[in-house]
């Protein structure tokens, strides 16, 4: 595991250096914006600019998930894994409800659907649909198709299996530096960002309806507002529930982190920020320092990358927001299916979400313009997305080994002071957008 830690650390180099991208990233969605403004529907002709920085995000995703899933469940030894999984399912269980729970409550700011035109098809199509979208009977089918389920689910599978083969430390060197050429990849393509987000822009401002861009105003606000309260709050406050430290405490020792991923918008910047943070949270929670401990701390690390993007789910929040914008609604079971579908969707890194969006507007028959409509607003929410991912990355890697070394003692009440901020923070949000919505969503009634 350190040389994952190394190697991924290393990945993230080429963006630290870049020390002004996200002011040009902000600085080419300004200009993209003036130009739509200025130029209106000439600026139509910048879309397959924009359309090509897209499909250059999309290049190292399935390789990316697929290595790094496998080479982060293949490492661990049986018994290990065994007692890690008793250990650590609870903190992402909990982690993913919290996270779609606010995004649910966060999702009434926006009105209902305006027409009853649903997503319904027959049901022998939609059971079929389901079993092609989770079981990866042809892996070669599935990542031809775009079904990002179906490859996770065989990843972890073969993870797990590789648990058990003797002479695998090759396999395993080569999917780890398949991961990190995916991680360095994205780090080339970034440095683009500010052309495409210019490109995509332009089009959207010069294109769109003023009565859709408020309600897209309203969305980003909603977004960076729910990934700030989950991150800078609750997801702190909760941690210190089980931790002999205060919220304050816990959030100035993870601070660095989180300033370093945002500034570079790579959560992998910050890996190495959270480790040593999680160290000294552990080492005065009274776990002993062992190689023992060391270990846990990395391979919580690893699986939370993969496991604990919470600000990937936001995706969520992108998808019922452009159902109201295309006047379509959702079938109760697609509802319900959603989430897990969001889920299982959105594993890995940022940039995984971009396939993430596509797959999920593909399946739910949304048209192709919110894969754009991702693409053009990820400009400012980023920022959001991976100080949430951050903020998951920390309470991982801090929860698993307290409940591995039995070490964890609860507090409810900060515990309850955590999610009852929460609700009420997302409450008053959607309050004032609903006291608001006539104005917000002038279309909407």
């Amino acid at each position: 595991m350190p040389e994952l830690l190394v190697d991924t650390k290393q990945a993230a180099l080429p963006a630290q250096s870049v020390g002004t991208l996200p002011q040009k990233i902000i600085l080419g969605a300004i200009l993209g914006i003036v130009a739509g403004t200025i130029f209106g529907p000439r600026t139509a002709m910048l879309q397959s600019i924009g359309n090509a920085y897209g499909a250059m995000l999309q290049i190292a995703v399935f390789p990316y998930i697929l290595c790094s899933l496998m080479y982060g469940l293949g490492r661990l030894h049986p018994a290990t894994a065994q007692k890690m999984l008793r250990a650590g399912w609870l903190p992402f269980l909990f982690l993913w409800i919290l996270t779609f729970s606010t995004i649910w409550l966060l999702a009434f700011a926006i009105p209902p659907v305006r027409s009853s035109a649903a997503l319904a098809a027959a049901p022998a199509h939609d059971s079929i649909a389901l079993i092609d979208l989770l079981i990866p009977s042809n892996p070669f089918t599935a990542l031809r198709k775009n079904y990002v389920p179906a490859v996770v689910i065989f990843a972890v599978l073969y993870g797990i299996a590789l648990q058990k083969i003797a002479s695998k430390q090759t396999l395993l060197e080569v999917l780890n530096a398949i991961s990190i050429a995916s991680v360095a990849i994205w780090n080339w393509v970034v440095k683009l960002a500010p052309f495409g987000v210019f490109a995509l822009l332009a089009t959207t401002t010069g294109t769109v309806r003023p009565d859709r861009l408020i309600g897209l105003i309203v969305y980003m606000c909603l977004y960076l507002a729910g990934t700030a309260i989950l991150a800078l709050l609750v997801i702190p406050i909760t941690l210190s529930a089980i931790v002999p430290e205060s919220y304050r405490e816990l959030l100035r020792k993870f601070r660095p982190a989180m300033v370093l991923g945002v500034g570079t918008t790579l959560s992998v910047a910050a890996l190495p920020l959270v480790q040593k943070a999680a160290e000294s949270v552990l080492e005065r929670a009274g776990c002993p320092a062992s190689e023992e401990r060391s270990s846990l701390v990395q391979t919580s690390l690893s699986l939370s990358y993969v496991f604990a993007q919470l600000g990937n789910l936001f995706v969520y929040l992108l998808i019922l927001y452009s159902s109201y914008e295309e006047h379509l609604s959702l079938t109760l079971a697609k509802k319900i299916a959603l989430p897990v579908m969001t889920l299982l969707s959105c594993l890995g890194s940022p940039s995984a979400t971009y396939d993430s969006v596509d797959f999920l507007s593909g399946w739910l028959h949304l048209p192709s313009t919110v894969f754009n409509l991702y693409v053009e607003t990820s400009a400012i929410t980023r920022f959001g997305q991976v100080l949430l991912s951050i903020s998951g990355f920390s309470f991982v890697t801090v929860a698993i080994p307290l409940l591995y070394f039995k070490k964890a003692q609860l507090h409810p009440w900060r515990f309850l002071a955590g999610i009852i901020s929460c609700a009420a923070l997302c409450t008053c949000l959607v309050a004032g957008a609903t006291l608001f919505r006539n104005v917000l969503f002038p279309a909407a009634e």
